[in-house]
């Protein structure tokens, strides 16, 4: 895919670079070659793949946690090998996954980390130091708890207090492999849309890895997509799904198929049967999707359909809903879906039962 040169600066670089891990038995195993990536500054990338292709190496290749096999990186301009590791700390960040166990220490002693790098032989904090921490602490809104322990603190506020350590560090890029691993859906977005926050207005290069393809078809500016053969497809998330290559990558030999116009993945259910569906708004929605699920086709009414086709009426007064399901000679009213999927199962079954009387 070729880009159209950007105007914000290169943070970072990769040339034909080779990934991979030594095994117990000190054996090379290769997962990605010749890979070729630029991050630049303010770029919110999310990085999606399979379980296994290597996403958490390439992580921590690119980061200078772990040597490439071949190839070259380069940092702001100079190669990721040339870099002192105080130095390194000044211009990038690092998240893993790998729970922290701080002891006792508070959540402003957990931030401070993050100015160790500017600190002096000792470890002291200047006054530009602690106004900096309390700046980060205010900016994830933590401030009210910097002086709680950190073990106490929630997943999500643990979170939060780990991306203001990042924050403290005044680095151009950070690196964060499934940040939000442990966190339930409320807290995942909450820090999801913090990172965004951060690359808009700290104009901080951010890459993460995660597992959250709705979310990430929703914030990211730009997706990594990394196959089973290693390859990397690199686009906007809209160009990615168009392309087919989300459905390609996560759903090969797999029995999910990817709908495109709502942005997820389904299981791929046979179509047992026709449904006329009259309603609308969200309720004609969730309706039409609870019938996918269950293997009914539901049609709009215009389409050239059976006389036996079922009907099911969406009527809507007020706040209260109801389903009318409608049936050759037979017609029941329900106050929910999962009773109008109940009542169309038995009034089809009936009618089966019905005419296997009648031929016999």
């Amino acid at each position: 895919m070729e880009f159209i040169e950007c105007s914000r600066k290169e943070i970072l670089s990769a040339s034909q670079v080779s990934i991979g891990y030594k095994s117990h038995t000190r054996k090379q195993n290769l997962l990605a070659s010749n890979l070729n990536l630029s991050i630049r500054q303010g770029d919110l990338i999310f990085f999606l793949g399979p379980n296994g292709v290597g996403k958490s190496t390439l992580i921590k290749t690119l980061a200078g946690i772990i040597p490439c096999i071949s190839g070259s990186i380069e940092l702001l301009g100079k190669d990721l090998s040339q870099w002192k590791l105080k130095e390194l700390a000044k211009h990038r960040g690092l998240m893993l996954n790998e729970q922290l166990n701080p002891g006792f220490m508070s959540v402003f002693d957990v931030v401070a980390m993050g100015r160790y790098p500017y600190t002096n032989f000792n470890a002291n904090l200047s006054v530009e130091d602690k106004i900096i921490i309390s700046q980060s602490l205010a900016y994830v809104d933590l401030d009210h708890l910097k002086q709680s322990l950190f073990a106490e603190l929630s997943d999500g506020q643990k979170q939060r207090a780990l991306i203001a350590r990042a924050i403290v560090q005044e680095t151009s890029v950070l690196f964060l492999d499934e940040p939000t691993a442990f966190l339930d859906i409320s807290h995942t977005i909450g820090v999801l849309q913090l990172l965004r926050k951060i690359s808009l207005e700290k104009k901080l290069a951010i890459i993460l890895s995660s597992h959250e393809l709705a979310l990430a078809l929703s914030m990211a500016e730009l997706l990594w997509l990394m196959d089973e053969d290693g390859l990397i497809h690199i686009g906007a998330p809209e160009d990615l799904v168009l392309s087919g290559l989300i459905e390609d990558v996560f759903a090969k030999d797999t029995k999910l198929s990817f709908n495109k116009d709502l942005g997820n993945f389904e299981a791929k259910v046979k179509k047992n049967m026709k449904v006329i569906l009259r309603g609308n708004g969200v309720e004609r929605y969730w309706t039409a999707r609870a019938l996918h699920r269950m293997g009914y086709e539901a049609m709009t009414g215009k389409d050239k359909i059976s006389s036996k086709t079922p009907l099911i009426e969406i009527i809507q007064k007020g706040a209260k809903k109801s389903w009318i399901v409608c049936y050759e000679d037979n017609k029941k009213k329900m106050d929910s879906i999962y009773d109008m999927l109940k009542s169309l199962e038995q009034l089809i079954s009936t009618s089966k039962v019905t005419d296997k009387i009648k031929l016999g």
